[in-house]
């Protein structure tokens, strides 16, 4: 069962982003709020994205809120913000987990059918559908 963590590998951040990306198509760009340094984030160069750091928290929430797409952190921040927004919601890490993280069952139950994990690990990415529901 384990303990549960808020960090998420660098790997696995690149690699819901770019899947993220691709799916979302050319037209889209990859905003990043963070508050590391630019080296922090370096690995996400490929994908040419615009850094967001040290932002005031307000228009870091407002932006997350509005997004037309969002990757979600394990935050209570961007996970927030994704139950208020509207738009499409990708995670980096598995909220469809058995283990009994109470965190996760919370999460695909306050988000339905528009939250899709993108589960890494270093031979597989995939997209993961939420479970349906039974009455």
């Amino acid at each position: 069962k384990g303990e549960f963590s808020r960090w998420t590998p660098p790997e696995a951040i690149f690699h819901c982003a770019r899947n993220v990306m691709r799916e979302l198509g050319a037209q889209s760009k990859l905003h990043v709020f963070s508050t590391t340094s630019p080296s922090g984030l370096r690995y996400l160069n490929p994908l040419d994205a615009s850094l967001h750091l040290w932002s005031p928290l307000k228009d870091t929430f407002h932006h997350m809120v509005s997004a037309d797409a969002l990757i979600i952190a394990k935050s209570t921040l961007s996970i927030m913000a994704a139950f208020l927004g509207t738009g499409r919601i990708f995670a980096p890490w598995s909220v469809l987990l058995e283990d009994g993280i109470l965190m996760h069952r919370r999460v695909e139950t306050c988000l339905g059918s528009r939250l899709h994990s993108i589960v890494w690990n270093s031979t597989v990415t995939e997209f993961q559908k939420p479970r349906q529901r039974h009455p």
